[in-house]
């Protein structure tokens, strides 16, 4: 690339360096912040360690427009991440990835569902097939929230004294509420070197940015003997320092708001203005309610998946197999915000 760009010659990088390469389908419910090379990757490594012939698949992913928009603005279109191969593997990408759906194995623990693209020629009941996830995939898109941060160094590297990495700490914080995942992913925003995005549950805002912001003091209260210098950036530990975590409300405790508190609550002694006749009622006892509904309802917004029923296109035969003592890097379907694992509880077969 460097070598194109100082000739001015334009190079752009394929999604999958083949001659002939053909669009399985696009993924529903998942986001744009998305690592591209890295969920490839692993879905490669998933393949070829499932795989009872060891074989090697090619796979890329695309961010661009579903079909069928032709009358709609740019801005205004749905997007999604479309699959690529090699022509001569399509059939055994689609169908290993349809496997990964119906067995909730999520390369990055990123959950998804494969739809076709859109045809003209597809039949009356595909077109609705395709028109109910287009429908569900666009209300998801806009309705997950997404919040930033930069004290990340390193997201996959492996946490000192575990065997777990930060992107698995985050996709297992759950809500003691419900129990539901918050975070649907975490990963490096696209355009940019340093900064990370998490894209989270739409009724969980509060606590996705508490736990964000304070990553490095969570990650520190549940390994407490954990060296996390090559993990988060000098700010974020010195941070943690000052911090503290209460696992019984999942709420954090900073300097900035210790200094607030006195900082009201000396305001609140202060009697030099009891001239003015302020209202003698708690101004922080106001309760103002909201609409915590979700557009969609709960199970859309389902990180787990656990309410999906079979894909709209199910495999009925497959050369993969789930065998008992194989396992792969995945969050844990049963553990909470304060337990963590690496391999799934489950053990399916086909």
């Amino acid at each position: 690339m460097g070598w194109c760009k100082a000739r001015s010659i334009r190079m752009i990088e394929c999604s999958v360096q083949h001659p002939q390469v053909r669009t399985c389908g696009w993924l529903v419910y998942t986001p744009n912040s998305i690592d591209r090379k890295k969920w490839c990757r692993a879905v490669q490594e998933m393949y070829q360690k499932y795989s009872k012939q060891k074989e090697e698949i090619h796979v890329g992913l695309v961010w661009r427009s579903l079909n069928d928009q032709k009358d709609i603005d740019f801005k205004e279109r749905v997007y999604a991440m479309h699959v690529d191969t090699p022509r001569d593997q399509y059939h055994k990408v689609r169908q290993f990835l349809r496997i990964l759906s119906h067995n909730k194995r999520w390369p990055l623990g990123v959950r998804f569902r494969l739809m076709n693209e859109y045809s003209q020629y597809l039949s009356e009941t595909m077109q609705n097939r395709y028109r109910y996830l287009f429908n569900k995939h666009m209300i998801c898109q806009s309705e997950l929230g997404r919040t930033f941060t930069d004290s990340i160094l390193n997201l996959d590297k492996k946490i000192d004294t575990t065997t777990l990495t930060l992107r698995d700490v985050v996709n297992n914080i759950r809500d003691i509420v419900d129990d539901r995942r918050i975070f649907a992913t975490v990963d490096k925003k696209w355009n940019s070197g340093t900064e990370y995005v998490a894209v989270f549950r739409p009724d969980k805002n509060a606590k996705a940015y508490a736990f964000i912001k304070s990553l490095s003091t969570y990650v520190k209260h549940l390994f407490t003997e954990a060296k996390l210098d090559r993990i988060f950036t000098i700010e974020a530990l010195e941070a943690a320092k000052i911090e503290q975590y209460d696992q019984n409300t999942q709420t954090f405790i900073t300097q900035e708001q210790i200094d607030l508190d006195r900082e009201i609550q000396a305001d609140l002694d202060d009697d030099s203005f009891e001239y003015c006749n302020f209202d003698d009622n708690n101004p922080f006892e106001i309760d103002i309610s909201e609409n915590k509904s979700l557009v969609g309802g709960e199970r859309l917004y389902n990180m787990n998946g656990d309410d999906d029923t079979a894909s709209t296109f199910p495999a009925t035969s497959s050369m993969i197999s789930f065998s008992s003592n194989a396992s792969v890097h995945l969050y844990d379907v049963d553990s909470c915000a304060s337990t963590v694992t690496t391999e799934s509880s489950r053990k399916e077969s086909l």
